[in-house]
């Protein structure tokens, strides 16, 4: 290869790459939104990776303090009432540390934890003894009010009450430098229901206490477990993401989205391939002025038939349901059909030819000869239709009112109200949401490009 050949390769290649850069920076933005906290969004600052912390308090990088507090201890029952059963004051006198690693200093209205985990990091127990303002049955949240060091540890809590021990599914993250409330909750009829998961279930098992304290007692224990720098960048990476999962019921709108999904690509191939197999290859009366006729259907915007378009939906009893989604596809679309119309006139007559003298009918030859040479196309028009079906909101925003029924993009749209319009979660749901269509794109990209070019050739 000559000199002047490799450099307009190299060039090209330049280009290129730099083309694709253009187009994945969306996609780049949104993971690099995703992995913020509510300070670098408002800062607007690059996400920064968080660190193995040894001791609290500590001074930022900014030189800010930074401090782990305990604020307070709430029980609220199922008939609304509120009991603040341990003031953030008092846990410093209350509380009983598992070593010495840890102590308490008691504040104006919290409790501040010293802890240092330079010498073990095994985790330091906290333990404070309170008495249930009402029988346990009646609980229906335990909320424990801190403020947060941005150390990017862990907290667990379990609840004691007599031979029940009460433990939290899972832990919550340390992070920023902020006042928050862990909400834990025993079973309840919360956990069947589409809402958000705002609170933490707190999971049943048989207790023998070891201690001498009181029958009429209960205690609350938050352990503190350190994160390596690993984990805390881990942890810091998928918060925003076991947000969306808590915010909404992720895995059904996944579901409902498939299902819409796959069923708008079979239709849409089996219309599309079907009804172009008559134009391209068939001759009867009227096809020239029944294509053309289809054709114009393409200058009519979408919105003109959005209020006919409901209206049938609604007298055909499908509205609340899914059919609307994917049943037009069904029904062909304009461009898939002259996609397909164009792929078609490049087969040689001669396979259709053979196909009659073998005394394949019609639908035979379609189904036996055609379909497998229009393959290419096929991916193309399959590719499209996923993609317009998982990333349609308008219809199922029409259609759809019962929330188990909704798709992905517009269950994401709940986002906005769980998270007053943070940033960092709605990137992270749409991350999640964009990368299936890319999967599949790169996946099939060699078949959608070969659809769309050999569909303008002929001969």
């Amino acid at each position: 290869m000559t000199a002047p050949k490799l450099g307009r390769l190299v060039v090209l290649h330049v280009v290129l790459l730099t083309l694709a850069c253009v187009f994945l920076f969306p996609f780049v933005w949104m993971l690099l939104v995703s992995s913020k906290t509510d300070e670098e969004v408002v800062a607007n600052r690059f996400p920064a990776l968080p660190a193995f912390r040894a001791s609290s308090p500590y001074v930022r990088g900014d030189g800010s303090p930074a401090s782990l507090e305990l604020l307070g201890v709430e029980v609220r029952t199922h008939d609304l009432r509120i009991f603040k059963v341990v003031p953030g004051a008092r846990i410093a006198n209350a509380a009983i540390l598992s070593d010495d690693r840890a102590r308490l200093v008691a504040e104006d209205g919290s409790t501040r934890i010293v802890y240092d985990f330079s010498r073990s990091r095994e985790p330091i127990e906290i333990r404070v003894p309170f008495e249930m303002p009402v029988p346990f049955a009646d609980v229906h949240k335990i909320s424990v009010s801190l403020k947060a060091d941005d150390s990017w540890h862990r907290v667990e809590a379990e609840l004691i009450d007599g031979a029940t021990r009460w433990q939290a599914a899972r832990p919550v993250y340390l992070a920023q430098l902020r006042p928050m409330t862990i909400v834990y909750q025993p079973p309840s009829d919360d956990d069947r229901s589409l809402k958000a998961r705002t609170w933490i279930p707190l999971e049943a098992h048989a207790y023998t206490s070891p201690t001498t304290m009181p029958a009429t007692k209960n205690e609350l224990r938050l352990r503190i477990i350190p994160s390596s720098t690993p984990q805390a960048i881990y942890g810091k990476l998928t918060r925003n993401y076991d947000r969306v999962f808590r915010a909404v019921p992720f895995w059904k709108y996944v579901g409902n989205s498939l299902v819409v999904a796959l069923l708008s690509v079979g239709g849409m191939l089996f219309s599309s391939t079907f009804v172009a197999y008559a134009f391209a290859r068939m001759n009867w009366p009227g096809r020239a002025i029944a294509m053309g006729l289809l054709l114009s259907t393409m200058m009519l915007p979408p919105q003109v038939t959005i209020i006919p378009s409901f209206v049938v939906i609604k007298t055909l009893g499908w509205y609340n349901t899914l059919k609307p989604l994917w049943f037009p596809c069904w029904l062909g679309s304009a461009f898939f059909i002259f996609l397909m119309v164009q792929h078609l006139r490049t087969i040689p007559r001669e396979l259709e030819e053979a196909a009659r003298l073998d005394g394949l009918g019609y639908v035979q030859t379609w189904y036996y000869i055609m379909l497998p040479q229009v393959k290419p196309a096929a991916a193309a028009i399959a590719i499209l239709t996923f993609q317009g079906a998982w990333n349609d909101f308008l219809g199922p925003l029409i259609y759809l009112r019962d929330q188990s029924l909704f798709t992905l993009s517009l269950g994401l749209y709940d986002l906005q109200i769980y998270s007053s319009n943070d940033q960092s979660v709605m990137m992270a749901g749409n991350v999640l949401m964009t990368l299936p269509v890319l999967v599949i794109f790169f996946l099939f990209q060699r078949y959608f490009i070969a659809g769309v070019t050999m569909s303008g050739l002929k001969g």
